[in-house]
C-alpha cells in the first residue's frame, strides 16, 4: 500500500525517496519473476523513485533520515501503529526538525480501536471488509481476487490524504498527521453494497444487481455486457432484434429488470 501510494505521487511528478531496510533492502526485490535479475513485483510499485538503504534502529541511520525530513514535504510510512514511535521517529520527532512536515500513516486497521495491533495484509482486509464475500459465488469457497484491492485502495487513499494535507498546509502553514487503513479503505469502496443490504429488506448479503450487467456465455465464448439503464437496454433489445423486450413491463425499467 505504501509503495503504491508513493508511486502514484511519483507519477504526478513528486520526488520520491524510498527508504529501504538495512542489509536486505525492500523484500519485494526478491519476488519472482525476474527480468535481468530485477523483480517485476518490485517495479510494479516503485517506478519514478530514488532509493536509500538506512538502518532506522541505529542512531546514524536515524540522523540521515531526519536530515532528509528537514528538506522534505512529507513522510509516508506503512508500519504497524507504534513502530515509528518505538524507533524515535514519531510525528513529534519529525516536527522537531521540520514543523511543516506531513506524515501519512498507512496500516491495516489504524492506530486506535481493538484491532490496532493486529498485523494485516491485503487478503486480510479483503476478507474482513466483506468485499471478498460479494465476489464469491454463493454457496462456494471464498475467492481472493488476484488484484490486491486492499493494498491498492489503501495506497490511493494514502496519496489522496497527502494531497489534501498539502492543500491544507497552504492555508494553515502547519504540518499534520493523516491516517489511512486498508480495512477502512475497502469498507468505503464497498459502500454501495452496504447501502443495498441495509435498505433492501433482505436476509442475505448478495448485492442487488442491475441487469443486464455482467459476463454472459455465448456459443463461441463469453461477452462482458453492461446495458442496465433503460435507454441502453432499449438499444440492446433493438440490436438483438427483440424490440418487444423494451416495451415489456417486466423489463422496461431498472426495477423490473432487477426483479424479473
Amino acid at each position: 500500500a505504501g509503495p503504491f501510494a508513493t508511486q502514484a505521487l511519483g507519477d504526478l511528478g513528486h520526488r520520491i525517496i524510498k527508504v529501504e531496510e538495512a542489509r536486505v533492502g525492500d523484500a519485494t526485490r526478491r519476488h519472482p519473476p525476474f527480468h535481468k535479475n530485477i523483480s517485476a513485483y518490485f517495479f510494479s510499485a516503485n517506478r519514478n523513485k530514488e532509493s536509500v538503504i538506512l538502518d532506522l534502529k541505529h542512531p546514524d541511520g536515524r540522523k540521515v533520515f531526519l536530515d532528509l525530513v528537514r528538506k522534505a514535504d512529507a513522510v509516508i510510512e506503512n508500519f504497524r501503529p507504534g513502530v515509528m514511535d518505538s524507533i524515535g521517529l514519531s510525528f513529534a520527532d519529525l516536527q522537531a526538525v521540520n514543523p511543516a512536515i506531513i506524515l501519512v500513516s498507512i496500516s491495516g486497521f489504524g492506530s486506535y480501536g481493538p484491532l490496532r495491533d493486529n498485523v494485516s495484509f491485503d487478503v486480510v482486509a479483503q476478507a474482513m471488509s466483506g468485499s471478498m464475500a460479494v465476489t464469491t459465488p454463493d454457496p462456494g469457497e471464498p475467492i481472493k481476487p488476484a488484484i490486491p484491492l486492499g493494498d491498492l485502495s489503501g495506497g490511493l487513499y494514502g496519496a489522496q490524504a497527502l494531497l489534501q494535507a498539502l492543500l491544507e498546509r497552504k492555508v494553515t502553514g502547519q504540518g499534520c498527521h493523516k491516517e489511512v487503513s486498508l480495512f477502512d479503505g475497502l469498507v468505503a469502496m464497498s459502500g454501495r453494497l452496504g447501502e443495498q443490504y441495509l435498505l433492501a429488506d433482505r436476509a442475505d448479503e448478495t448485492p442487488a444487481l442491475l441487469f443486464p450487467n455482467g459476463v454472459f456465455g455465448t456459443a463461441d465464448g463469453h461477452i462482458a455486457l453492461a446495458a442496465y439503464t433503460d435507454q441502453a437496454f432499449a438499444a440492446l433489445a433493438g440490436v438483438l432484434r427483440r424490440p418487444s423486450w423494451a416495451a415489456d413491463p417486466r423489463f422496461a425499467t431498472i426495477e423490473g429488470r432487477s426483479k424479473n
